[in-house]
């Protein structure tokens, strides 16, 4: 494992080696959300964590088992299932292998005392918390099945957050994201969250999902409206990422926003020794992860592969090896 110095030139080299096939000009936005606090930057350099941790005798060589490779406290929020009810649960596997579960825990275990001193809590109420996260997810764990977490099962914040999102209506969903003014499109010009696109990738990733969607035997969707890159995440920010305006299947109904990003090689494979599954494309290794270690997964939920030639922000990409992901959006 090639070793990394804690002086600002290697840091900053092994990050701009990371930030390969990225959109370059998200890059800056990324490395300001980085700046936040001490979590914003935890959450944002996985790679560098496996570069410093995943190599520990006391940690490569523990159990074996399905990892998020990326478990921090902000990858656990709400997202609506197949069957429309809300769920609780971790939610980004973008970073999903086979490895030493302790990774895993490691990475959960140091977000939580992060988070907890950026909310002010006392030394001894912050390692209150961790031992109780740690006691609840190692018990988990040696149950070997995830675990539902939905309205009905949730206490305290996480059931009002649930009940919040159960209530929220898809108009409040569109809301500052799309406009129908001259008939339904994105506001790519005006939503923090939202980017446009130049024309050819336009064009490339609308025509590609297009197809896609009219080759399927059941469209989850009905034709496309509009598309706009999507702004998201610290970790992830500058993956190609796009969010998809579509017509409801169902007549006199208001249009889905469908989430669309590219999935890139996990981080922990460059330091993991364990073998690994044979996926057809990087966004299968996701999906089929998802499925693993969520109980009920995203609606829509499903790998895309995209054979055309697509021009991302003035740098090339040839996406006939790569892959997509296509989910509901998050709540």
């Amino acid at each position: 494992m090639t070793q990394i110095s804690a002086t600002p030139a290697s840091l900053s080299a092994f990050f701009q080696l990371h930030d390969a096939g990225r959109v370059p000009v998200l890059l800056p936005l990324r490395y300001h959300r980085m700046q936040a606090d001490a979590l914003a930057f935890f959450r944002g350099s996985a790679p560098l964590y496996y570069a410093r941790f995943g190599a520990a005798e006391a940690v490569a060589g523990g159990p074996v088992g399905w990892l998020c490779g990326d478990a921090h406290v902000e990858n656990f929020g709400s997202y609506r299932g197949g069957n429309k009810l809300v769920y609780f649960d971790l939610n980004d596997f973008d970073e999903a292998v086979l490895g030493p579960l302790l990774w895993d825990i490691g990475r959960l275990v140091v977000s939580a005392r992060l988070a907890a001193a950026h909310f002010g809590l006392a030394l001894a109420e912050q390692q209150t918390c961790v031992k109780q996260l740690l006691l609840a997810y190692t018990s988990a764990l040696a149950a070997g099945k995830a675990y539902l977490l939905e309205r009905a099962t949730a206490h305290g914040l996480v059931r009002q957050l649930l009940k919040a999102v159960q209530q929220r209506r898809q108009r409040d969903l569109l809301a500052g994201r799309a406009s129908r003014r001259g008939g339904w499109h994105l506001r790519a010009c005006k939503s923090p969250t939202l980017r446009p696109l130049p024309l050819a990738e336009y064009l490339a990733v609308r025509h590609a999902v297009e197809a896609w969607r009219q080759q399927q035997p059941s469209p989850p969707c009905g034709p496309l409206l509009d598309v706009a890159g999507r702004i998201a995440g610290v970790g992830s920010l500058g993956v190609p990422r796009y969010a998809i305006l579509a017509q409801s299947r169902q007549v006199g109904k208001l249009p889905l926003l469908l989430d669309l990003k590219l999935a890139l090689p996990a981080a922990p494979l460059a330091f993991c020794a364990v073998p690994q599954p044979v996926w057809p494309t990087e966004a299968a290794r996701v999906v089929a992860a998802q499925g693993y270690m969520q109980a009920v997964c995203p609606a829509l939920l499903q790998p895309l592969t995209l054979g055309a030639s697509l021009l991302c922000s003035g740098t090339c990409s040839r996406w006939q090896t790569s892959s997509i992901l296509v989910i509901s959006p998050r709540m």
